[in-house]
């Protein structure tokens, strides 16, 4: 849990009540929303064919060790999600929703 500032929860609040009483900004806050969630969507649709994954280690419990790097056969639908970075990473998951990445070498 994050501890916010009372600066945090004054401006948190004043948005709020900007939304509230302003249906435009509220529609407005809200297609941003929405395109954000379409772009999100988007991006983790890709992922599967944007790399290459494999199993790097899978003998430590409850954690899995990916290894993954871009897959240079890929062709993204549009610029905006180019990668123009190479590199390997390697990112351990564990199978009961503990998370932890690492990057292990990358260069431009």
């Amino acid at each position: 849990m994050v501890d916010r500032t009372t600066k945090e929860k004054q401006q948190a609040n004043l948005h709020v009540q900007k939304l509230v009483h302003n249906p435009g900004a509220l529609r407005k806050s809200l297609r941003e929303e929405n395109a954000d969630t379409t772009r999100t969507q988007s991006l983790l649709k890709m992922l599967p064919d944007a790399f290459n994954f494999s199993y790097e280690d899978h003998s430590a419990g409850d954690l899995v060790k990916l290894k993954f790097s871009p897959n240079p056969h890929f062709r993204p639908p549009s610029r905006k999600y180019f990668m123009p970075w190479k590199g390997n990473w390697s990112s351990t998951i564990g199978t009961k929703g503990l998370w932890n990445s690492q990057v292990i070498s990358s260069r431009l």
